[in-house]
């Protein structure tokens, strides 16, 4: 048999020219469901846009302080402009009151670029580089910066607290020896006691004093962060009493010079007419400070009080009151005495919790407590003690970033804000 003769033409022949035109049923099915894919797509837009719900066009949930305005885009975007468009000030300020930073900064920032929705994060959580926009170099539209114009972060070139820096003396006006205060056994109400620093200070008290009264009851803490003023009745009342007389196991009252004379007044009339026979005792003293001359004998009713008066003022004077005030030498009554002038927040700028540290010994911190003797000393740790948790950067360390510590918004120049939505309104776009 002769062998078959091959040639280009012939072999042509043989391949199907319509192959490609032919419309097989994996590409048939392939056509359809894309086709289904892109219908669904449009009707479920369809849908949406009917209902007028615009969540479709969401990047992601609403912080919970939102929530309830996840399906209506519109109280915060403005309707015609993309879904992607920038949020202007004023939908933020229908509700809230970004009060001013500093009247000299040389530009205000828009509040989406500190505070962003629909991310995992708080709104509050603002990243260091929009603190540091500014504050690495700062400038001002006139005058100097009141603040340092280099800080790059905390850990870095963040410069100590001025209240450590300017050596800042405390300017309270009573008269206090922490390391006195801080020894062991000494004499308390009960016997003798060895004080720990939150027998006095304490942040957000809801607890009864163990040197003072009870708190009020139903009174609200005074706050968590900072630690509350000492406070005389509360803490120190118990080991420190106003003892005038030892006919009374009354106190006299911790107020003004006047307050505590009218009190004499009437605790001595009032015991002078229930135990008449003390006008004509020979020994008509109570408490005397050793050393001073007795007084005569009173004849008359207002003498006997007027005397009693007088020996408990110089009591007061010259012993009780003062033990924590410096009193004026005069010879009768109490002088004015001081305001205590206590300071009750050293960081003027910088926001501290002490809830948050309530884990570390108060020693720790406040290092120099234990030997401080003086009212004028001012126990703050420096920035070196704080840079021991706080550093930047670090994935097992404390936070450090500026937002921890600082306010944008002056707390203090916030204003009141009228309320833009009623309770059916809101329940309306949910």
């Amino acid at each position: 048999m002769a062998g078959r003769k091959r040639n280009t033409k012939a072999l042509a022949q043989r391949i199907d020219r319509q192959y490609f035109h032919r419309m097989f049923p994996l590409q048939r099915w392939r056509r359809i469901l894309a086709a289904a894919a892109v219908i669904a797509g449009v009707a479920w837009l369809g849908i949406h846009a009917a209902s007028h719900d615009s969540t479709v066009y969401s990047a992601g949930p609403l912080t919970p302080a939102h929530a309830m305005l996840a399906r209506k885009c519109t109280v915060c975007h403005v309707p015609g402009n993309a879904p992607n468009a920038a949020i202007a000030d004023q939908a933020c300020s229908k509700c809230h009151d970004g009060a001013v930073h500093e009247t000299r900064q040389a530009f205000t920032p828009a509040c989406i670029d500190c505070h962003r929705e629909h991310t995992s994060t708080s709104l509050t959580a603002v990243r260091d580089s929009q603190c540091t926009t500014c504050h690495a170099d700062l400038r001002v539209k006139s005058g100097s910066p009141a603040a340092a114009t280099t800080i790059n972060s905390f850990s870095e070139d963040h410069p100590e607290f001025a209240v450590v820096r300017l050596a800042i003396q405390d300017p309270g006006q009573i008269k206090f020896n922490h390391a006195i205060h801080l020894k062991q056994d000494l004499r308390g109400p009960s016997g003798n006691v060895t004080l720990i620093c939150s027998g006095c200070h304490r942040a957000g008290n809801t607890e009864p004093w163990p040197y003072g009264k009870v708190q009020q009851p139903g009174a609200p803490p005074a706050g968590t962060k900072y630690m509350e003023p000492v406070n005389y009745y509360a803490q120190c009342s118990a080991c420190h009493p106003l003892t005038f007389d030892r006919r009374f196991a009354e106190s006299a009252p911790h107020a003004t010079p006047e307050t505590i004379h009218a009190f004499l007044v009437q605790k001595f009339s009032a015991w002078l007419a229930a135990h008449p026979e003390e006008l004509r005792a020979a020994t008509t003293t109570g408490i005397r400070i050793p050393g001073s001359p007795a007084q005569p004998a009173a004849r008359t009713p207002a003498a006997w009080i007027a005397l009693r008066v007088a020996d408990a003022e110089q009591l007061m004077r010259v012993k009780t009151c003062k033990e924590c005030h410096e009193i004026a030498s005069v010879d009768q009554g109490i002088p004015p005495i001081a305001k205590a002038n206590t300071t009750a927040r050293w960081f003027k700028h910088a926001e501290f919790d002490h809830s948050a540290h309530q884990m570390i010994v108060c020693e720790s911190c406040h290092q120099k407590a234990r030997t401080s003797t003086k009212t004028s000393d001012v126990l703050l740790p420096g920035i070196a003690v704080c840079r021991e948790c706080h550093i930047s950067g670090k994935s097992d360390a404390a936070g450090a970033n500026c937002a921890e510590c600082h306010l944008y918004h002056d707390p203090a120049k916030r204003k009141h804000v009228e309320g833009s939505f009623t309770s059916d309104q809101i329940a309306a776009v949910r």
